[in-house]
């Protein structure tokens, strides 16, 4: 058996034969497409499942390396697995495939930050162990929506995945879409809350990218969105980045209170650990992710602003906005209702009427609320969310007349 690899120049694609005389015909072959950059280990860049086609194509990612694929093989007669790797093909030609004008790779950290001006498009930077990747929309306004992604449905590639595109489309603001890329790099992987892997310490340097991107967009305020997962990155870089307000929706306020098994995916992922009977907590600060919003809000000192739309009916609910709320000291005197102002700095928007379980808000009032946030400036300053509480209030009340008289 052997794998033959083709590649077209100018064909954003790389397509994979296995020759095998003496297979049968209820056999079946799974392929991987691997790169490999430097001294680092290969990336599994994209997977074909098993099946018994004997060619798979894979589309091409925009990031240079040494590509080739490799067949695993399940036999029908007798069980048995074997596997063959193909030879190395080297890709570098961007401009052959890329999208003109639209895809703009940064072959390093120096290139990147010595970039003073960022046009309309996706933004690749090749780092040694990771690939950051970022959708940038540029409207020339001092407000810049920034969105993080929730969980992913994976279809066994390893593009980019950004959330917020629509978004991005119904509002003034320029706009940076941010991708994960412990997602990014594992086409299995779901969610990797922008936490970053053994690789890459995320927690720590993404900040520094999307701050520069700000500052070359001349931004002075940031909307800071993100749902579930990216609720929870939303809320911890709000401490880090640059003027920001944190719009998150249903959010988790620790990775360690949320579904185990998703959890225990990300660590076999991105840190290479099996699942234990080790608490996840202490398994995750092990490998210094911070997953915990509580000492983080804690070490800060002050609440930042933030709005936290949360239903009702999801068990978020009591797992992690109530026990949020009551670990950082809030004063809670009775249950959240519709809009409250909690340390002056601190909307809660609790849904009741959004649907059963973990669902978001009608995206009419997300893009409401993004609005009035960025149409007033005032939400900035010191006192900005006590002046203008009955501001939203409006702004909730109104979408949600318009939501039930639509039904």
């Amino acid at each position: 058996m052997e794998i033959n690899i083709e590649y077209t120049r100018g064909i954003s694609k790389i397509t994979a034969t296995v020759n095998d005389p003496a297979g049968q015909d209820l056999d079946e072959y799974a392929f991987y497409l691997m790169r490999k950059s430097g001294e680092l280990q290969p990336v599994k860049v994209a997977v074909g499942w098993y099946s018994t086609q004997r060619s798979y194509c894979f589309k091409l990612p925009i990031i240079k390396g040494h590509y080739y694929t490799i067949c695993f093989k399940k036999a029908s007669a007798n069980s048995e697995q074997s596997r063959v790797i193909s030879d190395h093909i080297y890709v570098d030609d961007f401009p052959d495939y890329k999208i003109p004008s639209k895809v703009y790779v940064y072959a390093n950290e120096r290139e990147f930050f010595n970039t003073r001006e960022f046009h309309d498009g996706t933004h690749y930077v090749t780092l040694d162990s990771a690939t950051l990747s970022f959708k940038i929309v540029n409207k020339k306004t001092e407000t810049c929506f920034v969105s993080l992604a929730a969980a992913a449905k994976r279809d066994g590639t390893s593009d980019p995945i950004f959330t917020g595109v629509g978004l991005s489309k119904q509002i003034e603001s320029s706009s940076i879409l941010v991708s994960d890329p412990s997602v990014h790099a594992d086409p299995a992987l779901t969610l990797g809350w922008y936490a970053g892997n053994k690789n890459c310490e995320l927690q720590l340097d993404l900040p520094r990218y999307i701050n520069h991107i700000l500052c070359a967009l001349n931004a002075v305020r940031t909307i800071l969105f993100g749902s579930s997962g990216g609720g929870f990155a939303t809320l911890f870089y709000s401490t880090r980045i640059t003027n920001a307000i944190a719009l998150a929706v249903n959010p988790q306020t620790s990775i360690a209170r949320f579904h185990a098994h998703l959890v225990w995916d990300y660590m076999k992922s991105c840190f290479n650990v099996n699942k234990s009977k080790e608490p996840l907590d202490s398994v995750l600060s092990k490998y210094r992710v911070q997953y915990s919003l509580v000492p983080v809000f804690e070490r800060l000192g002050f609440m930042p602003k933030v709005v936290y739309l949360q239903n009702r009916s999801d068990w978020h609910y009591e797992e992690h906005l109530m026990y949020f709320l009551k670990s950082i000291g809030v004063n809670i005197q009775s249950e959240p209702q519709n809009v409250e102002l909690y340390s002056d700095s601190l909307y809660t928007i609790v849904g009741r009427t959004w649907g059963d379980g973990h669902v978001p808000p009608p995206k009419e009032l997300i893009v409401d609320l993004i609005r009035e946030l960025e149409g007033d400036p005032t939400y900035w300053a010191g006192q900005g969310f006590v002046q203008n509480k009955e501001q939203i209030i409006k702004v909730v009340s109104g979408c949600k007349i318009e939501v039930e008289n639509d039904r």
